[in-house]
């Protein structure tokens, strides 16, 4: 009898044991398992307050389309990536969650690493790179490859017109998406910045420079060309006339009219205040239907703080405008003027209004002498929503299916909208705006699908690790002991 008895405590000692083993091998398996099938399938819950961790659909469906392999290497080691630190502060964590979920959602078509450039100084050698820093992502196929500083995917914005910029998020995905979009094709358009008539074009580092990285960044070659003297290289793609003060001949417009209207080509026109003497161009420009007028617009109430020229802007609601409608924008045209319009039909030419001033700006005849600070409306002036974005559109003659091939016109009548001020700080969506038009110009690769990820001050609810296991606990635990106390209760009942 009490042989029965000690075997039966060891019999049952024994499966206690090897159940607790069971249980925490299946807990092992089961986030194992989660860990696999979320990074795969992009099915992390993600809890905190900001959706940091998140990952967009226009990443998940960019990354399942890459056809060539390629790396992205993380210049730093990922223990310091993903802890908090000088540089990443807040965002490693971020950073680390985000990139670790490409290779599966890519199949596998784009890996991560992280090099140590401190140990490992030659790994940046026979790369044209400039000047390298550690947190700088390079993205690389056998066909291409670039560079992402810590300044193209970390996301700034000032408290307020007079404040210093502070990192308050991540422009990670977009910065990614564009550098693999380059990297899976290894080609690029190429932009033709007009020179010569005192354009803001970034040449020599100047006014400009932002939006030079703008459309390198939206993988385009930057040209320069002074029309006077240089022909219009025949691969252009787009032409940039941002915002001249001295006027073009009637020979460097036939240029551009030819690029546009027989090879369909694309042109964006900046001219406001500045380019009041431009007398040949917004001649020109009032042929498609568009007259810029030398009405500056000011607004006292919807402007940036304490400067009235510098208005803020309403989205017109259009088809080209639907992303950026739905957001969140404080979109900055300083210095424009009043366009008006007129019915282009049986021109060849349909027009999209995009941009208005709110109905509280007003204008007065342009007076480069006068000081903006001081500006009130008077009752004589003209008050309203004024236009300062156009976009106009031309088919071919003769349609062919599924040829989109198309002429576009971008105008914009302000002097600044593409100003470094405004183009390159991110408390602004003028870059977005931007981006959005490319998209419309050129179709596919809508990087402005790739938002913003804007941290909020609050903590977070979990971790990316504590996620899995707390979800893998929480539904694992239950089910074994639910399982397990079924076996038990039915091998009592039978003894």
């Amino acid at each position: 009898m009490k042989k029965f008895q000690m075997s039966t405590k060891f019999k049952y000692g024994a499966s206690a044991t090897a159940f607790t083993a069971i249980v925490i091998v299946a807990i092992i398996l089961v986030n194992l398992l989660a860990s696999v099938v979320t990074d795969r399938f992009n099915l992390k819950a993600d809890m905190t307050a900001d959706q940091r961790y998140d990952i967009s659909d226009a990443t998940v469906e960019m990354l399942q389309n890459v056809q060539n392999d390629i790396t992205i290497y993380m210049l730093a080691p990922r223990a310091d990536v993903v802890d908090t630190n000088q540089m990443l502060g807040i965002y490693g964590p971020s950073i680390g969650s985000i990139l670790d979920r490409y290779p599966g959602l890519s199949n596998g078509k784009v890996k991560v690493e992280y090099i140590d450039i401190e140990r490992n100084p030659a790994f940046t050698q026979g790369f044209q790179l400039g000047e390298i820093s550690e947190y700088s992502i390079l993205v690389k196929s056998d066909a291409a490859y670039r560079l992402l500083t810590y300044y193209d995917y970390i996301y700034f914005r000032a408290a307020d017109s007079y404040s210093e910029e502070q990192p308050v998020g991540l422009n990670l995905e977009h910065a990614l998406a564009s550098a693999i979009y380059y990297c899976d094709t290894g080609s690029k358009r190429n932009a033709v910045l007009l020179d010569g008539k005192g354009e803001k074009n970034g040449k020599g580092g100047g006014e400009g420079s932002k939006l030079v990285a703008f459309l390198e960044a939206n993988n385009f070659n930057v040209l320069y060309v002074n029309l006077t003297t240089d022909p219009l290289p025949e691969n252009t793609d787009l032409i940039v006339v941002n915002s001249p003060e001295k006027d073009y001949s009637s020979d460097e417009l036939a240029i551009i009219d030819k690029y546009l209207n027989q090879d369909l080509g694309k042109v964006i026109i900046s001219a406001g205040t500045e380019s009041k003497d431009a007398t040949n161009l917004l001649y020109y420009i009032k042929e498609y239907g568009i007259t810029v007028t030398d009405q500056a617009i000011y607004d006292t109430i919807n402007s940036r703080t304490g400067h009235p020229e510098a208005v803020k802007l309403s989205v017109v609601n259009s088809e080209v405008m639907q992303s950026l409608a739905s957001l969140e924008t404080m979109l900055i045209f300083p210095n424009s003027v009043k366009m008006t319009s007129i019915d282009t039909a049986g021109t060849g030419w349909s027009r999209t209004d995009l941009l208005t001033t709110n109905a509280t700006a007003f204008t007065k005849t342009v007076d480069l002498e006068r000081d903006p600070l001081t500006v009130s409306k008077a009752v004589t002036d003209e008050s309203g929503a004024f236009s300062v974005a156009t976009l106009l559109t031309r088919k071919p003659t003769v349609e062919t299916v599924g040829d989109e091939t198309s002429g576009k016109l971008l105008l914009l009548s302000s002097s600044d909208a593409l100003s470094d001020a405004y183009f390159s700080s991110s408390s602004y969506t003028n870059w977005s705006f931007m981006s959005i038009l490319l998209s419309d110009f050129f179709g596919g690769n809508d990087l402005s699908a790739f938002k913003y990820k804007l941290f909020t001050n609050s903590e977070l609810v979990t971790l990316e690790t504590d996620r899995q296991v707390i979800l893998g606990v929480l539904i694992a635990i239950p089910v074994l002991l639910l399982a397990g106390g079924v076996v038990v209760y039915f091998k009592r009942k039978n003894m």
